[in-house]
């Protein structure tokens, strides 16, 4: 018998604080830029800063396969936990996704998303290393982190090592993890 697939539509979040490559910003383009080489996905929609148009141009240069989304709030962390807790859902509504991906842990309200949500972990740093964060930023970090595992369906581990960490911490959330994501 034939069976009806729904196209898979993968939204991206490339969101992010910073305007000039970093680590996250690599793996978000090449997570993209993979997915569509190796056509995995019939649409791949990244949804990025308005003030890092530049920087995905760059990284991604000219590739009308990956549609990317220009998100217009003020470039503050408050404005960005807010945008993925209550507009990431809505864009995931609004493109019919198969699938959202996070780029790196941020607030998620699972019950909003009409389909699957995953997060690339880089690191454990709020627990590793929280003098990154400064006190007392690094318990809001760690907050965010422990409720994005908590909420995700799946985690992309960029190395051995962080899966390791993750197993060490949230045991729980590693059991849905797997190594080995684009880029970095």
């Amino acid at each position: 018998s034939t069976r009806c697939v729904d196209p898979m539509r993968i939204l991206l979040s490339g969101l992010g604080r910073d305007a000039y490559p970093t680590g996250i910003c690599r793996v978000a383009a090449n997570h993209a830029s993979a997915l569509v080489s190796g056509r995995v996905a019939e649409q791949v929609i990244l949804a990025i800063g308005s003030w890092q148009r530049e920087l995905y141009s760059t990284l991604l240069g000219p590739c009308p396969e990956i549609e990317l989304v220009h998100v217009n709030i003020k470039n503050n962390s408050l404005s960005r936990n807010h945008w993925f807790a209550a507009e990431l859902p809505r864009m995931a509504r609004r493109f019919g996704a198969s699938l959202v991906h996070y780029s790196f842990p941020a607030p998620v309200l699972r019950k909003r998303f009409p389909c699957p949500v995953a997060v690339t972990l880089h690191d454990l740093y709020p627990y590793d290393a929280p003098e990154n964060f400064e006190f007392p930023n690094y318990f809001a970090n760690r907050l965010i982190l422990r409720q994005c595992l908590r909420n995700v369906d799946g985690v992309a581990c960029v190395s051995s090592s962080t899966r390791s960490r993750l197993e060490e911490l949230f045991p729980n959330a590693a059991c849905r993890a797997a190594i080995g994501v684009t880029g970095n």
